[in-house]
């Protein structure tokens, strides 16, 4: 039974992508596919099923001096024409250019000299190399630095499945990580909290950051509200709209560029818990050992899911991982300049650098637990381990009572005026910080 070209085709086409390394290019002009590699003794390889003798063929011209310029010499060239139809026959010019012509079996003959396992292949539907899998095709993105309409078809795949209507997790994320922001900030107009809260407090991540939800060491971990370390990530930048309004809107925009690659690309039982694990991580070690700086906000959150991003496609070489990876150079940007915009603060770009750190080496442990790299995930549990034991020692180990902050004090006055924390709460806080609690009546 004759075997069709097709099959054919995609048994070679297997056989060179997967066994022989090639990379894989085609001409949208012609019906050829063409093979190139650096590494193999033939360098460059044209499959057809047609003999063009006076075509001039100007895409392989171009590869070929593509090749060249990459390897620094002539490269070797293979023009195999699939024809049962076809006289067999097999040509090797005087400049070293071979051709093979014939039906495939004469094929696998002559190119048994070259690639002795291609023996081992057949034509047939269901044969070995025959077809990829639907997960394999889907997956397999391998795509050469010529082929540049597979590598418009996969990107265009990888936007489809980022399409907004396909990103349920990325928009519940989002719309917390923003809402919540615009709920405490709207509450605090309606009751003219914002008045209260410009009392000697710097306009960006102070006295407003800690009424929403911020922490710092002397509230959290002296005076026993450790619930910061859950509400940090939603807290409000200030007490003007325009500081919100850069702050929360951009951020949303580094968060969404960030999440949505990483909701399609990473298993969503890691994603979570990267996310949740890095977002507590953070708010502690920046909590301790920040001391008597505010942290909070949504660029937190967005730092931490950049740095796991980036981590889950670090060492990918698919053209996917690619252009993610040039993506996240746009939210990187906005980490940098939105605080220098608002108030430059060393305490700030810590914080983001530990949420960035915190995403990286808990994607980095996930992945070698799947890969089972030991070196890797001791490297990264150490890393995990250390922001985690280190502001603990700091803990117990601090000789001193925290300075009287009076950001805090004036934050809890806040809370008791506006009949969201009574006198006796307040003074306990105090007195557990270590504070004289008059000193602030």
């Amino acid at each position: 039974m004759a075997i069709i070209y097709k099959n054919i085709k995609n048994s070679l086409t297997n056989f060179f992508l997967k066994q022989e390394n090639y990379k894989k290019t085609i001409n949208l002009k012609s019906n050829a596919i063409y093979f190139y590699s650096s590494a193999n003794p033939i360098n460059v390889i044209k499959l057809s099923d047609s003999k063009n003798e006076d075509e001039n063929d100007l895409f392989l011209e171009d590869l070929l001096k593509k090749m060249k310029s990459s390897i620094h010499h002539k490269p070797s060239f293979l023009n195999l024409v699939v024809n049962e139809n076809l006289t067999s026959e097999f040509k090797k010019d005087d400049d070293g250019s071979l051709e093979i012509i014939g039906n495939f079996e004469f094929i696998k003959e002559k190119l048994q000299e070259f690639f002795p396992s291609i023996m081992n292949i057949n034509a047939e539907k269901t044969g070995m190399f025959s077809k990829k899998p639907d997960k394999e095709k889907e997956d397999d993105d391998g795509v050469g630095e010529f082929d540049t309409e597979k590598i418009t078809k996969t990107i265009s795949t990888l936007l489809a499945k980022a399409a907004p209507n396909k990103i349920l997790f990325t928009w519940f994320c989002l719309a917390v990580s923003v809402l919540v922001p615009i709920v405490w900030f709207s509450l605090s107009i309606m009751y003219h909290i914002n008045k209260e809260l410009n009392w000697n407090s710097p306009p960006f991540f102070g006295m407003a950051t800690l009424f929403s939800g911020g922490t710092t060491v002397s509230l959290t971990i002296d005076g026993g509200q450790w619930w910061r370390i859950f509400t940090y990530g939603f807290a409000i930048a200030g007490t003007d709209i325009m500081t919100n309004l850069i702050v929360t809107g951009f951020g949303a925009v580094a968060l969404y560029s960030s999440l949505k690659f990483a909701e399609i690309t990473i298993k969503k039982w890691k994603l979570i818990f990267v996310l949740i694990l890095g977002y507590v991580i953070t708010g502690f070690f920046s909590t301790v050992m920040l001391q008597g700086a505010i942290t909070g906000g949504i660029l937190n959150i967005a730092a931490i899911t950049i740095g796991m991003l980036i981590m889950s496609v670090a060492s990918d070489p698919k053209i996917t991982s690619k252009f993610i990876k040039a993506k996240m150079i746009w939210p990187i940007i906005l980490l940098i300049f939105i605080p220098f915009m608002i108030n430059p603060s060393l305490e700030l770009y810590f914080a983001l650098g530990v949420g960035l750190v915190s995403g990286t080496v808990l994607m980095a442990l996930v992945m070698a637990v799947d890969k089972k790299s030991t070196i890797t995930s001791v490297g990264s549990l150490l890393v995990i381990l250390t922001l985690i034991i280190v502001p603990i020692i700091f803990i117990f180990v601090r000789p001193y009572t925290e300075p009287t902050d009076p950001t805090v004090l004036q934050t809890l006055q806040v809370y008791i005026k506006n009949n969201m924390l009574s006198v006796s709460d307040a003074d306990a806080i105090v007195a557990k910080i270590g504070w004289d609690r008059h000193i602030w009546k």
